[in-house]
C-alpha cells in the first residue's frame, strides 16, 4: 500500500491568523497539525512509498518542513503548480494530479494534512484488508445540527454507505465522513471516471455520492471525540 497527503489548500478560511503559512504546519496541541497523523502514518510497516501534494504557493513551505527531520524526508513531495485559490484543483484533482506523477500501482491510503484525527491507523487497514473495497472514515456527532450546512451527512446499513449528503439543510443521519480514504488499486480508475464526467472535483467527499453507485464503499467508524474540524477560526482557538 502506498500513502497520499494532501496539503494543497489554500487556507481561505483562517487567512486571518495562518499569515502566509499552511494550515497543516500550524501548532495545534504542542505540535504541528499535520505531525498528529503522519507520525501514526509513518509508523506503519505496511506503506511501501510516502507522497505529499501541495500547491505552489506552499511548496516551500513543505519543503522545509520535510527537510527538517530524518523520518520525514521519505516523504516524496509533489507541486500541482497552481498558485491562486482560484486557480485550485480540488482535493480530487490533486489525488488524480498525484496519481498520474507518481506512477504508482498498488492500494491508496489518503489522508489529510490539515485535520485533527485520532485513529488507530493499523485497525483500519486490517479492516480494508479483510474487506478489499473502498473505505471512508466516519463518525456519529450524536447530533444532526452539526451536520447541517456544514458536513457532509453519511447512511450507513451495516459498514455499508448507502447514502450520501453534502452539506445538507436536513442531514438524515448524524453521521458524517471524515476525510481519510482508502482505494483499492482496482478501483482507481473510478476516480479518473469521476472527473471525466465534469462532477465537482473541490471535496474529497464529493466523489462518495457517486461512487456508491458504481460499486461498493464502506464506512470504518471511529468516535466523535476522536475527530475535529478545525475550519474556523474559533475552532483553531479552541484547540491551539
Amino acid at each position: 500500500m502506498n500513502c497520499l497527503i494532501i496539503a494543497a489548500g489554500f487556507n481561505t478560511r483562517l487567512a486571518q491568523i495562518t499569515k502566509g503559512t499552511p494550515k497543516g504546519l500550524l501548532p495545534v496541541k504542542g505540535k504541528l497539525l499535520i505531525a498528529h497523523l503522519l507520525e501514526q502514518a509513518l509508523r506503519l510497516k505496511s506503506i511501501n512509498n510516502f507522497a505529499l501534494i501541495t500547491n505552489q504557493k506552499y511548496f516551500p513551505h513543505y519543503q522545509q518542513f520535510l527537510a527538517s527531520q530524518k523520518k520525514y524526508q521519505k516523504i516524496r513531495l509533489i507541486n500541482n503548480e497552481v498558485l491562486t485559490n482560484e486557480d485550485r484543483l480540488g482535493a480530487i484533482g490533486d489525488i488524480l494530479f498525484a496519481l498520474r506523477s507518481l506512477r504508482w500501482d498498488d492500494d491508496l491510503l489518503i489522508l489529510p494534512s490539515d485535520t485533527l484525527i485520532k485513529i488507530e491507523l493499523p485497525k483500519l487497514l486490517q479492516f480494508f484488508k479483510y474487506n478489499q473495497k473502498i473505505v471512508n472514515v466516519v463518525t456519529d456527532v450524536k447530533d444532526k445540527k452539526m451536520i447541517a450546512k456544514t458536513l457532509g451527512c453519511v447512511q450507513l446499513n451495516k459498514n455499508q454507505i448507502i447514502g450520501f449528503e453534502e452539506k445538507p439543510i436536513q442531514p438524515k443521519s448524524s453521521i458524517t465522513s471524515v476525510p481519510i480514504y482508502i482505494y483499492p488499486k482496482d478501483s482507481q480508475s473510478l476516480i479518473l471516471r469521476f472527473s471525466e464526467k465534469g462532477n465537482n472535483l473541490d471535496s474529497p467527499g464529493s466523489i462518495i455520492p457517486w461512487l456508491i453507485n458504481q460499486t461498493k464503499v464502506l464506512g470504518f467508524k471511529i468516535t466523535n471525540s476522536h475527530y475535529q474540524d478545525i475550519g474556523t477560526v474559533e475552532k483553531y482557538q479552541q484547540f491551539k
